[in-house]
């Protein structure tokens, strides 16, 4: 039978487990499991327990070891396994992959990463990446994720300028795409690279001013400054470049155009504050942003020691080891 096997490590993560087993003839505590009970005996090499006393269940005994694996007094359980990689702990590391090995399909198995970079003083989780185990040519790798923090050379593109001179009374009429209510052809000259998104993963646009050191998004009727801690979640602009789907009415196939970029501005009061924005602006040129999610075009993750946590279905399987990939890096860990 697989147990809920546990290797210490961040009790917040887990949910404390019911029962502790021990293996006498290892000489050593074997797992933790969900189920309480109040009575157990073994009656001719079968191990029985019941919930008789804590339950509202019937069922006087329960056998274990029979029947469906991590299922107890009829609920089944998920195993999880919880393990520190800390070998060299002082040294800079850049994570590559995971892969496990082991006997089983490890279908739906669940997996959080995360490193010491987004681990607290106090030990708060402050960034997981979770994903499915995937198997590919026959290896099944865990899912790492990416650095969720803003790299410019990863995350955030240049994607040209606009001249605000161009513009008239009624500039941002203008700029409104026919055929919409919320689209918007931005003037941008310069290199206007392509840069995915969809539906779900919009693609943020911000903004600079030539006199301003720091780059800025809208937001309703505020205007914010991108900080180095920032993460992508952290920019709740609701200007984005316009996906296929928001394209499907005015009759484009792409948001980028010969005369500029398609944009989303999905609230009048980000169109408003957009426009007092560029009409306040000292020079004549507003440079212009992108910034896409970095769990697709983030940077790996990195850190000194990192965490990882998996969920097994209940399901047979045996796991013989997790194997971690990095490469040392000599760079300051939180660049």
């Amino acid at each position: 039978m697989n147990r809920g096997l546990k290797k210490t490590w961040v009790t917040d993560l887990i949910t404390m487990k019911k029962t502790i087993g021990f293996s006498n003839k290892n000489n050593m505590w074997t797992s933790k499991y969900d189920y309480a009970a109040s009575n157990y005996s073994t009656i001719d090499k079968k191990f029985f327990s019941s919930n008789l006393l804590i339950g509202a269940d019937n069922t006087i005994a329960w056998r274990h070891n029979a029947g469906s694996v991590n299922t107890f007094y009829g609920a089944s359980y998920v195993s999880t396994i919880a393990v520190a990689f800390g070998n060299k702990a002082s040294e800079n590391k850049i994570y590559k992959s995971m892969s496990l090995e082991g006997d089983g399909n490890f279908k739906n198995v669940v997996n959080a990463f995360t490193t010491s970079e987004f681990i607290s003083p106090s030990g708060e989780r402050e960034y997981i990446n979770a994903g499915l185990v995937k198997n590919y040519g026959g290896i099944h790798y865990a899912h790492l994720g990416r650095d969720p923090r803003i790299r410019p050379t990863a995350d955030l593109k240049y994607m040209g300028f606009f001249q605000t001179p161009r513009f008239g009374v009624g500039f941002l009429l203008d700029m409104l795409v026919e055929g919409s209510d919320n689209l918007y052809m931005l003037p941008v000259d310069g290199p206007v690279v392509g840069v995915g998104q969809g539906q779900s993963n919009s693609t943020k646009i911000l903004f600079k001013k030539t006199e301003s050191p720091n780059i800025s998004y809208i937001r309703g009727a505020g205007v914010q400054s991108v900080t180095s801690s920032d993460k992508y979640s952290d920019i709740s602009t609701d200007i984005t470049i316009a996906t296929q789907q928001d394209l499907q009415g005015a009759g484009l196939e792409t948001a980028y155009q010969p005369n500029g970029l398609v944009v989303k501005i999905a609230s009048q009061e980000s169109l408003s504050t957009l426009g007092t924005f560029i009409q306040s602006q000292q020079a004549n040129i507003i440079s212009v942003f992108s910034l896409s999610d970095p769990k697709h075009a983030g940077d790996s993750m990195r850190g000194q020691y990192a965490e990882a946590h998996f969920s097994f279905p209940a399901q047979p399987f045996e796991l013989y080891s997790l194997n971690l990939n990095y490469e040392p890096t000599s760079l300051d860990h939180s660049k």
